[in-house]
């Protein structure tokens, strides 16, 4: 869990006061990483990845068209295609980019900081 929390963290320290706080973001561009974490949130009822909203999901950085990343994400993690919002970055890393999973649970976020700091400080 402890690994896992260093990716649920997200927007760091700098982030309270703004929107950015009132979220949990997982980022990762391995599709396997994003799924075990989504699978444990729910799989342990913390956060039903059926309960996603739509568009909440980012891609960002890809070089593959918008249609063919969307439909990879979508496939791998095994969600519908409406949650996903494609962004055109200038900077592309990798083929199908990078994922950000926006889930908006401040209790979750809030949370999440405090066994952080327990643990990181």
């Amino acid at each position: 869990m402890i690994y896992v929390l260093g990716l649920l963290k997200g927007e760091g320290p700098a982030s309270f006061g703004k929107s950015n706080y009132r979220r949990l973001t997982i980022t990762n561009s391995d599709p396997t990483v994003i799924n075990i974490i989504l699978n444990e949130l729910d799989d342990n009822n913390i956060f039903k990845k059926s309960k996603l909203i739509n568009n909440s999901i980012h891609l960002l950085y890809h070089t593959e068209p918008e249609t063919k990343v969307i439909n990879f994400w979508s496939k791998k993690l095994g969600l519908p295609k409406d949650k996903f919002k494609r962004f055109n970055d200038e900077r592309k890393t990798s083929l199908f980019g990078v994922c950000h999973v926006y889930i908006s649970d401040l209790l979750l976020r809030r949370v999440i900081d405090l066994i952080h700091s327990n643990f990181f400080i």
